[in-house]
Protein backbone atom coordinates (compact mmCIF):
# COMPACT_ATOMS: atom_id res chain seq x y z
CA UNK A 1 0.00 0.00 0.00
CA UNK A 2 2.36 2.22 0.84
CA UNK A 3 4.48 1.73 -2.40
CA UNK A 4 1.22 2.46 -4.06
CA UNK A 5 0.48 5.72 -2.41
CA UNK A 6 3.76 7.07 -3.16
CA UNK A 7 3.50 6.39 -6.52
CA UNK A 8 0.07 8.01 -6.18
CA UNK A 9 1.79 11.22 -4.97
CA UNK A 10 4.53 11.41 -7.41
CA UNK A 11 2.10 11.81 -9.93
CA UNK A 12 -0.33 13.87 -8.57
CA UNK A 13 2.46 16.30 -6.61
CA UNK A 14 1.80 19.15 -8.98
CA UNK A 15 -1.75 19.91 -7.95
CA UNK A 16 -2.39 22.43 -5.65
CA UNK A 17 -4.69 20.12 -3.60
CA UNK A 18 -1.87 17.63 -2.70
CA UNK A 19 0.21 18.31 0.26
CA UNK A 20 3.42 16.20 1.04
CA UNK A 21 4.06 15.26 3.91
CA UNK A 22 6.83 18.25 5.04
CA UNK A 23 4.17 20.68 4.29
CA UNK A 24 1.33 18.88 6.15
CA UNK A 25 4.14 19.02 8.83
CA UNK A 26 4.32 22.44 8.54
CA UNK A 27 1.03 23.66 8.22
CA UNK A 28 -0.53 21.45 10.49
CA UNK A 29 -1.78 24.02 12.65
CA UNK A 30 -3.49 25.50 9.71
CA UNK A 31 -5.02 22.41 7.82
CA UNK A 32 -8.66 21.62 7.81
CA UNK A 33 -9.07 23.93 11.04
CA UNK A 34 -12.13 26.56 11.05
CA UNK A 35 -11.49 28.46 14.38
CA UNK A 36 -12.78 28.34 17.11
CA UNK A 37 -12.76 24.18 16.32
CA UNK A 38 -8.50 23.93 16.95
CA UNK A 39 -9.17 20.75 19.61
CA UNK A 40 -9.42 19.19 16.14
CA UNK A 41 -5.93 19.50 16.12
CA UNK A 42 -4.80 17.72 19.09
CA UNK A 43 -7.64 15.01 18.09
CA UNK A 44 -6.30 14.62 14.52
CA UNK A 45 -2.69 13.70 16.04
CA UNK A 46 -3.61 11.33 18.29
CA UNK A 47 -5.18 9.38 15.63
CA UNK A 48 -2.34 9.76 13.60
CA UNK A 49 -0.22 8.44 16.22
CA UNK A 50 3.31 7.06 14.95
CA UNK A 51 1.34 6.37 11.55
CA UNK A 52 3.72 7.65 8.64
CA UNK A 53 1.77 10.40 6.63
CA UNK A 54 2.44 9.27 3.25
CA UNK A 55 0.70 12.70 1.79
CA UNK A 56 -2.91 14.54 2.25
CA UNK A 57 -5.16 16.14 -0.44
CA UNK A 58 -6.80 19.31 1.43
CA UNK A 59 -10.17 21.88 -0.51
CA UNK A 60 -10.81 24.42 1.86
CA UNK A 61 -11.29 23.06 5.41
CA UNK A 62 -11.70 19.24 4.92
CA UNK A 63 -9.73 16.52 2.92
CA UNK A 64 -7.89 13.27 4.03
CA UNK A 65 -4.99 12.45 5.24
CA UNK A 66 -3.38 9.02 3.57
CA UNK A 67 -0.94 6.79 5.93
CA UNK A 68 0.13 2.83 4.82
CA UNK A 69 -2.39 1.53 6.94
CA UNK A 70 -5.26 3.70 6.84
CA UNK A 71 -7.16 6.89 5.69
CA UNK A 72 -8.32 9.84 7.78
CA UNK A 73 -11.23 12.14 6.69
CA UNK A 74 -11.50 15.48 7.93
CA UNK A 75 -13.98 17.80 8.21
CA UNK A 76 -12.55 20.68 9.67
CA UNK A 77 -15.27 21.14 12.51
CA UNK A 78 -17.45 18.87 11.98
CA UNK A 79 -15.26 16.16 12.96
CA UNK A 80 -12.58 12.84 12.19
CA UNK A 81 -13.21 9.64 11.03
CA UNK A 82 -10.49 6.91 10.13
CA UNK A 83 -11.10 3.91 8.01
CA UNK A 84 -9.48 0.88 6.28
CA UNK A 85 -8.25 1.39 2.68
CA UNK A 86 -10.97 -1.08 1.63
CA UNK A 87 -14.04 2.04 2.19
CA UNK A 88 -12.07 4.63 -0.08
CA UNK A 89 -13.91 3.23 -3.01
CA UNK A 90 -17.04 3.32 -1.55
CA UNK A 91 -16.43 7.18 -0.27
CA UNK A 92 -19.08 9.13 -2.74
CA UNK A 93 -18.67 13.06 -2.91
CA UNK A 94 -21.59 15.26 -3.66
CA UNK A 95 -20.76 19.10 -4.58
CA UNK A 96 -22.32 21.75 -2.80
CA UNK A 97 -25.09 23.48 -5.11
CA UNK A 98 -27.33 26.20 -4.41
CA UNK A 99 -29.71 23.94 -2.96
CA UNK A 100 -27.44 21.24 -0.78
CA UNK A 101 -24.43 21.68 1.06
CA UNK A 102 -21.32 19.73 0.32
CA UNK A 103 -20.57 16.18 1.60
CA UNK A 104 -19.01 12.73 1.51
CA UNK A 105 -21.02 9.84 1.47
CA UNK A 106 -20.66 6.20 2.66
CA UNK A 107 -23.37 3.66 1.56
CA UNK A 108 -25.84 6.94 0.91
CA UNK A 109 -25.35 8.68 4.64
CA UNK A 110 -23.49 11.94 4.86
CA UNK A 111 -19.94 11.57 6.67
CA UNK A 112 -18.38 14.35 6.14
CA UNK A 113 -18.75 18.30 4.88
CA UNK A 114 -17.24 18.48 1.41
CA UNK A 115 -16.23 22.40 0.79
CA UNK A 116 -15.35 22.90 -3.07
CA UNK A 117 -16.78 22.26 -6.57
CA UNK A 118 -13.65 22.10 -8.40
CA UNK A 119 -13.46 19.54 -10.81
CA UNK A 120 -9.84 19.38 -10.41
CA UNK A 121 -10.09 18.20 -6.76
CA UNK A 122 -12.28 15.15 -7.76
CA UNK A 123 -10.30 14.35 -10.70
CA UNK A 124 -7.55 13.51 -8.08
CA UNK A 125 -9.71 11.90 -5.36
CA UNK A 126 -11.51 9.73 -8.29
CA UNK A 127 -7.61 8.49 -9.57
CA UNK A 128 -6.53 7.78 -5.83
CA UNK A 129 -10.06 6.00 -5.34
CA UNK A 130 -9.72 4.04 -8.54
CA UNK A 131 -6.21 2.63 -7.69
CA UNK A 132 -6.91 1.96 -4.59
CA UNK A 133 -9.93 -0.04 -5.78
CA UNK A 134 -7.81 -2.57 -7.38
CA UNK A 135 -6.02 -4.19 -4.33
CA UNK A 136 -7.64 -7.22 -3.47
CA UNK A 137 -9.15 -6.65 0.39
CA UNK A 138 -10.49 -9.58 2.71
CA UNK A 139 -12.87 -9.55 5.58
CA UNK A 140 -14.17 -5.93 4.65
CA UNK A 141 -17.46 -5.89 6.71
CA UNK A 142 -15.35 -6.93 9.86
CA UNK A 143 -12.47 -4.03 8.45
CA UNK A 144 -14.89 -1.73 8.67
CA UNK A 145 -16.03 -2.44 12.36
CA UNK A 146 -12.65 -2.69 13.34
CA UNK A 147 -11.08 -0.04 11.39
CA UNK A 148 -13.83 2.82 12.35
CA UNK A 149 -12.74 3.21 15.62
CA UNK A 150 -12.73 6.73 16.31
CA UNK A 151 -15.06 9.26 14.84
CA UNK A 152 -15.22 12.11 16.66
CA UNK A 153 -17.61 15.21 16.30
CA UNK A 154 -17.65 18.38 17.66
CA UNK A 155 -21.00 20.17 18.64
CA UNK A 156 -21.29 24.02 17.84
CA UNK A 157 -19.93 24.73 21.66
CA UNK A 158 -17.12 22.84 21.20
CA UNK A 159 -17.69 19.36 22.78
CA UNK A 160 -16.35 16.09 22.00
CA UNK A 161 -18.08 13.56 21.37
CA UNK A 162 -16.43 9.99 21.08
CA UNK A 163 -18.28 7.38 20.08
CA UNK A 164 -14.96 5.39 20.27
CA UNK A 165 -14.36 5.49 23.84
CA UNK A 166 -17.75 3.36 24.61
CA UNK A 167 -16.00 0.63 23.66
CA UNK A 168 -12.27 1.49 24.67
CA UNK A 169 -10.95 2.72 21.61
CA UNK A 170 -7.50 2.08 22.20
CA UNK A 171 -7.76 -1.73 21.75
CA UNK A 172 -9.78 -1.53 18.44
CA UNK A 173 -6.71 -1.35 16.45
CA UNK A 174 -7.19 -4.07 14.08
CA UNK A 175 -3.61 -3.49 12.41
CA UNK A 176 -2.77 -4.33 15.97
CA UNK A 177 -4.74 -7.25 16.27
CA UNK A 178 -3.31 -9.05 13.05
CA UNK A 179 0.13 -8.32 14.38
CA UNK A 180 -0.33 -10.10 17.55
CA UNK A 181 -2.28 -12.73 15.78
CA UNK A 182 0.52 -13.81 13.53
CA UNK A 183 3.13 -13.31 16.02
CA UNK A 184 1.16 -15.43 17.98
CA UNK A 185 2.87 -18.82 17.73
CA UNK A 186 2.36 -21.51 20.89
CA UNK A 187 4.09 -25.14 20.67
CA UNK A 188 1.84 -27.53 21.51
CA UNK A 189 4.39 -30.85 22.68
CA UNK A 190 3.55 -33.89 20.52
CA UNK A 191 2.39 -36.60 23.18
CA UNK A 192 2.77 -39.62 20.13
CA UNK A 193 5.89 -40.79 22.32
CA UNK A 194 3.75 -41.20 25.50
CA UNK A 195 1.58 -43.88 23.39
CA UNK A 196 4.57 -45.49 21.95
CA UNK A 197 6.23 -46.12 25.70
CA UNK A 198 2.59 -47.53 26.25
CA UNK A 199 2.20 -49.73 23.42
CA UNK A 200 6.28 -50.70 23.69
CA UNK A 201 6.15 -51.64 27.46
CA UNK A 202 2.69 -53.20 26.97
CA UNK A 203 3.66 -56.70 28.23
CA UNK A 204 5.46 -55.54 31.16
CA UNK A 205 2.53 -53.31 32.55
CA UNK A 206 -0.46 -56.16 32.15
CA UNK A 207 2.79 -59.09 33.75
CA UNK A 208 2.59 -57.16 36.64
CA UNK A 209 -0.13 -57.06 39.90
CA UNK A 210 -3.15 -55.29 39.24
CA UNK A 211 -1.48 -54.68 35.81
CA UNK A 212 -4.71 -54.27 33.84
CA UNK A 213 -5.82 -52.15 36.18
CA UNK A 214 -3.09 -49.70 35.80
CA UNK A 215 -3.25 -50.38 31.74
CA UNK A 216 -6.34 -49.16 31.86
CA UNK A 217 -5.30 -46.00 33.37
CA UNK A 218 -2.65 -45.26 31.45
CA UNK A 219 -5.17 -45.25 28.41
CA UNK A 220 -7.60 -42.95 30.26
CA UNK A 221 -4.24 -40.55 30.94
CA UNK A 222 -3.34 -40.65 27.28
CA UNK A 223 -7.44 -39.76 26.22
CA UNK A 224 -7.06 -37.18 28.62
CA UNK A 225 -3.44 -35.86 27.46
CA UNK A 226 -5.40 -36.10 24.04
CA UNK A 227 -8.40 -34.11 24.83
CA UNK A 228 -6.60 -31.14 25.96
CA UNK A 229 -4.62 -31.37 23.01
CA UNK A 230 -7.54 -30.97 20.69
CA UNK A 231 -8.59 -28.20 23.39
CA UNK A 232 -5.91 -26.18 23.17
CA UNK A 233 -5.64 -26.67 19.23
CA UNK A 234 -9.09 -25.57 18.69
CA UNK A 235 -8.22 -22.30 20.74
CA UNK A 236 -5.17 -21.51 18.69
CA UNK A 237 -7.73 -21.97 15.44
CA UNK A 238 -9.79 -19.82 17.37
CA UNK A 239 -6.80 -16.83 17.84
CA UNK A 240 -5.93 -16.89 14.81
CA UNK A 241 -9.19 -17.34 12.49
CA UNK A 242 -11.77 -15.36 14.68
CA UNK A 243 -12.25 -11.51 13.76
CA UNK A 244 -11.36 -9.60 16.94
CA UNK A 245 -12.91 -6.36 17.60
CA UNK A 246 -11.14 -5.76 20.97
CA UNK A 247 -7.14 -6.37 21.15
CA UNK A 248 -8.20 -7.03 24.90
CA UNK A 249 -10.71 -10.21 24.08
CA UNK A 250 -7.90 -11.50 22.25
CA UNK A 251 -5.01 -11.01 25.36
CA UNK A 252 -7.83 -13.24 27.03
CA UNK A 253 -7.86 -15.65 24.98
CA UNK A 254 -4.20 -15.89 24.20
CA UNK A 255 -3.92 -16.02 27.86
CA UNK A 256 -6.06 -18.88 28.20
CA UNK A 257 -4.58 -20.59 25.61
CA UNK A 258 -0.70 -20.42 27.35
CA UNK A 259 -2.38 -21.55 30.79
CA UNK A 260 -4.02 -24.95 29.11
CA UNK A 261 -0.71 -25.32 27.17
CA UNK A 262 0.87 -25.04 30.46
CA UNK A 263 -1.37 -28.15 32.30
CA UNK A 264 -0.55 -30.07 29.04
CA UNK A 265 2.64 -29.82 29.05
CA UNK A 266 3.20 -30.34 32.55
CA UNK A 267 0.74 -33.61 33.00
CA UNK A 268 2.62 -34.85 29.50
CA UNK A 269 5.90 -34.72 31.28
CA UNK A 270 4.73 -36.07 34.71
CA UNK A 271 2.88 -39.08 32.90
CA UNK A 272 6.10 -40.14 30.85
CA UNK A 273 7.77 -39.87 34.22
CA UNK A 274 5.32 -42.32 36.36
CA UNK A 275 5.19 -44.44 33.57
CA UNK A 276 8.59 -45.38 33.38
CA UNK A 277 8.69 -45.12 37.40
CA UNK A 278 6.32 -47.88 37.11
CA UNK A 279 7.91 -49.86 34.40
CA UNK A 280 11.06 -49.95 36.91
CA UNK A 281 9.16 -50.73 39.62
CA UNK A 282 10.12 -47.41 41.30
CA UNK A 283 7.13 -47.48 43.46
CA UNK A 284 7.34 -45.19 45.78
CA UNK A 285 8.09 -42.22 43.41
CA UNK A 286 5.22 -43.75 41.25
CA UNK A 287 2.75 -43.49 43.67
CA UNK A 288 3.78 -39.73 44.29
CA UNK A 289 3.22 -38.89 40.70
CA UNK A 290 -0.09 -40.81 40.37
CA UNK A 291 -1.47 -39.62 43.78
CA UNK A 292 -0.44 -36.10 42.06
CA UNK A 293 -2.44 -36.78 38.62
CA UNK A 294 -5.44 -38.77 40.84
CA UNK A 295 -6.39 -35.50 42.07
CA UNK A 296 -6.54 -34.25 38.38
CA UNK A 297 -9.69 -36.53 38.00
CA UNK A 298 -6.92 -37.83 34.88
CA UNK A 299 -7.70 -41.13 35.71
CA UNK A 300 -11.41 -40.91 36.03
CA UNK A 301 -13.71 -42.70 33.35
CA UNK A 302 -15.54 -40.32 30.72
CA UNK A 303 -19.32 -40.75 32.81
CA UNK A 304 -17.66 -39.94 35.86
CA UNK A 305 -15.90 -37.27 33.74
CA UNK A 306 -19.67 -35.99 32.70
CA UNK A 307 -20.87 -36.62 36.17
Amino acid sequence: MKYLLEQLFESNNNSKYIKSSDEIEKIFDKMFVISPFKVVQKQLKEILGDSEIIFGLEETSSGFIFTPEFFIIVGGSKGIIKYDYFFLSKIETRPKSFTKSGSYLLDGKEIIPLGTKSDDYFDILNQIKLKISEVDFTNESQDHRNTQHRSTTLTPLGLIINEGERFKEEEMNPWEIDEIQKNFNLQVLNIESLNSLIKNNEQTIVGSEKGLDYLQKFVRLKKYIESLQLLIEGKLDESKNEIFLLKSNLLVLMKEIEDLNKVHNSIYLVSILMINQYVNKEMMDFFENYELLDKLGVFNSEYENQV
